[in-house]
C-alpha cells in the first residue's frame, strides 16, 4: 500500500544524498541518459512498465541542454485500431530522407490547429466528450473533409494517468562534458500531485498538452526499413507544470 509520508520522505533522503555526490558521470548513451542515471543512482532498474518508479511516485528528470517539454506518458491508439501503427504510417506518413522507400511519421499534434506534414494532410486533435474519447483528426490539406479514425479512450487515458501520475518527483540537473564523457549534476527536487482527469483533458483543448509521435526506421542490418515506434507521448512545457499539478510540500 502506497505511503505518502514515507515514500516522500524515503525520495528526499535518497535525492540529497545523491546531490552531494556533486558530478556524476553518466551510465548510458542517448536519449534518456540523465533519467536512467538518476535512477540507477536510487538503485532502480529501467522501468518499462506503466507503474511509478519509486515508492508510488513517478520520476521525471530534466537537464538544462533538453528540450523545454516533460512527456507525461506514452500511449498507442486504443479500440479497433490498437495495434495498427504500421499500417497508420504507410498511408499518413512521408518518405525517410535517407530510406526513401519507407514512410515515417514526426509530428506535434495539437487542438487548436490543423498542422501540415510533409504528406498530403494535416492533423488535429479534439476532444470528444459524447464519445469519450481524444480523435487525432486528419484532413487532406486541399479539402475539409475529416477523418476520425484514431483515437485514446478516456478509460485509457485516464486509468494511465491514475496509476502512472498521481504523484511525481520533477528532477533538474545540470549537465557538463569533460575528457570525452558527459556528467551530471542532479541539484534540485520538486514534487507534484496530480490535479484531476477533467484538468487534463481541458489542458488538451487549450493547446497546452499536446501529442509527439515519433515514429521512426530501423537502420540495423536485420530490420532495416521497417517502422520503429520511438512513442507516442503526450507533453507538457516544464513553466506550465502548475497547470496539471499542485505543488506538495516536503
Amino acid at each position: 500500500m502506497f505511503d505518502e509520508n514515507n515514500s516522500i520522505i524515503c525520495l528526499k533522503k535518497k535525492f540529497l544524498s545523491i546531490k552531494n555526490k556533486g558530478w556524476i558521470k553518466s551510465s548510458f548513451n542517448g536519449w534518456g541518459d540523465c533519467g536512467l542515471t538518476f535512477e540507477k543512482e536510487l538503485g532502480l532498474f529501467k522501468n518499462e512498465l506503466e507503474i511509478p518508479d519509486f515508492m508510488g511516485i513517478e520520476i521525471k528528470t530534466k537537464n538544462a541542454f533538453k528540450r523545454p517539454y516533460l512527456s507525461l506518458f506514452s500511449s498507442n491508439f486504443d479500440g479497433k485500431y490498437l495495434f495498427n501503427i504500421d499500417d497508420f504510417v504507410t498511408k499518413y506518413g512521408w518518405p525517410d530522407e535517407k530510406i526513401k522507400t519507407s514512410n515515417v511519421f514526426y509530428l506535434i499534434a495539437n487542438a487548436k490547429t490543423f498542422v501540415e506534414t510533409p504528406s498530403e494532410f494535416k492533423f488535429k486533435l479534439t476532444v470528444n466528450y459524447n464519445l469519450q474519447q481524444v480523435f487525432l483528426e486528419i484532413s487532406e490539406k486541399n479539402n475539409y473533409n475529416i477523418t476520425s479514425l484514431y483515437s485514446w479512450s478516456f478509460d485509457i487515458l485516464k486509468e494511465k494517468i491514475d496509476r502512472k501520475l498521481k504523484y511525481m518527483a520533477f528532477v533538474e540537473a545540470k549537465r557538463k562534458l569533460e575528457n570525452g564523457s558527459i556528467y551530471f549534476w542532479y541539484d534540485k527536487l520538486s514534487l507534484y500531485c496530480c490535479k484531476n482527469f477533467d484538468t487534463f483533458l481541458s489542458l488538451i483543448e487549450n493547446n497546452i498538452i499536446t501529442v509527439r509521435f515519433n515514429i521512426g526506421l530501423y537502420t540495423d542490418e536485420k530490420r532495416y526499413g521497417k517502422i520503429h515506434n520511438h512513442g507516442i507521448s503526450f507533453q507538457i512545457l516544464v513553466k506550465n507544470l502548475n497547470l496539471l499539478f499542485d505543488s506538495m510540500s516536503f
